[in-house]
């Protein structure tokens, strides 16, 4: 899972991501979470490779001033890639994200130490 900081909406981040992945993230369901006895809604995106080898979801880690992960605050998006490949996405699929103005920060993010991952049902 990779962490996004930024200024830009959801919509702008699917098109980079598009871009670099040479994928075509579309919003599915939404994350419902109840936070201090209300609901918050959290937008969600997919996308899976012809072959089922590759699976994207990117996370909008805010909602009505509450967080999906609330370990990480300071992050706007979440990227999880789930893969059968036996090649971890590289520096170049960093480095390419890394040279968009829009994204600050583009960082690894280990969901074993993410207490609020099982929030998600994948």
């Amino acid at each position: 899972m990779f962490s996004i900081s930024t200024g830009e909406k959801d919509i702008r981040i699917c098109w980079i991501l598009n871009q670099v992945l040479k994928a075509n993230l579309f919003l599915v369901d939404d994350i419902i979470v109840s936070i201090k006895q209300s609901d918050v809604v959290f937008r969600n995106y997919y996308f899976e490779s012809d072959e089922g080898i590759d699976k994207y979801h990117l996370f909008v880690n805010r909602g009505n001033g509450a967080f999906l992960f609330p370990e990480l605050k300071n992050v706007d998006y979440l990227l999880l890639i789930r893969s059968e490949s036996v090649i971890p996405p590289t520096e170049d699929f960093i480095f390419q994200l890394k040279s968009f103005p829009e994204i600050s920060a583009f960082l690894p993010v280990d969901i074993r130490k993410l207490k609020s991952f099982s929030r998600l049902k994948l």
